[in-house]
């Protein structure tokens, strides 16, 4: 009776679990695999979020001591006409976008619809950050 059960074990049960375990592996490298692509991918957004910010910040500072301050002095409330604040912000714009290189252009816009209004914000971001 034992001899007849070893049998039919190694004869039915272990074939079939072979490819069930080979099934089991595969997936689980598969998992393991897109785990790596998903942390890659998600370091490359950050980093590209690293070189926007940085950008931004830069041309922010670049803006602020070549335009900001002489318009405050020409003004005669010391503020920036709103019309002007809006031209700024155009200027800070195109040129961080001139700053960023096309690969960083192109890795924020796979995760982000417009480019342009997300510098705005972090345009903005930064300004409400250095008036604190």
């Amino acid at each position: 009776m034992e001899e007849l059960i070893k049998d039919m074990l190694f004869s039915y049960l272990i074939p079939a679990l072979v490819p069930v375990i080979g099934a089991t592996v595969t997936w689980g490298f598969a998992e393991l695999a897109g785990y790596f692509r998903s942390k890659s991918k998600n370091e490359k957004l950050n980093f590209a979020l690293n070189i926007l910010t940085e950008a931004v910040d830069v041309v922010v500072s670049n803006l602020e001591q070549n335009f900001v301050k002489e318009l405050k002095k020409t003004s005669k409330s010391n503020k920036i006409p709103e019309y002007k604040k809006q031209e700024l912000r155009d200027i800070a714009v195109n040129k961080v976008l001139d700053h960023l290189p096309k690969k960083t252009k192109k890795e924020i816009s796979k995760n982000i619809n417009s480019i342009t209004p997300f510098i705005q914000d972090k345009i903005d971001q930064i300004i409400l950050n250095r008036k604190e």
